[in-house]
């Protein structure tokens, strides 16, 4: 009997565990949707500024640093540009980088925006990526 009810047990707690996953997985995904705006909205302003979309990414990532050290929330989007920029810190390709994120974040708005900044570097627009943002800001804001 105590061979059934530990089998019972373990079965509770491994379906508890599974919904406890799921649940952060989808409050993930609606954080990760909430902060998009903004993330464009950022990209694009430092963009218009005159830095690289390199150097945006990073300003983004310092910035978001800076608050963390300072007790605000973590946000998952913010933790994803910290990793991007680690990498191509660490000396991964931006390609590869922001292909990454766009995977990591696996939402339909990350992936698109790390298709535009992938295609940004691959064929080095003469215009910035800036009026195709300004679009995505338009679109999702």
């Amino acid at each position: 009997i105590f061979i059934i009810l530990g089998g019972i047990a373990a079965a509770v707690v491994g379906i508890s565990d599974r919904k406890k996953e799921n649940d952060r997985i989808i409050r993930r995904k609606r954080d990760l949707v909430y902060d998009y705006s903004e993330v464009v909205s950022k990209l694009t302003l430092l963009l218009e500024a005159g830095m690289t979309t390199r150097m945006a990414w990073h300003k983004i990532a310092c910035d978001y640093r800076n608050k963390t050290n300072h007790g605000d929330l973590k946000r998952p989007v913010y933790e994803e540009i910290c990793t991007t920029d680690y990498n191509i810190q660490a000396g991964i390709s931006e390609i590869k980088a922001y292909e990454q994120f766009g995977k990591r974040c696996d939402t339909r708005e990350y992936m698109k925006l790390a298709t535009l900044l992938q295609t940004n570097i691959k064929i080095c627009w003469k215009k910035k990526p800036v009026t195709l943002l300004k679009k995505e800001r338009t679109w999702h804001g």
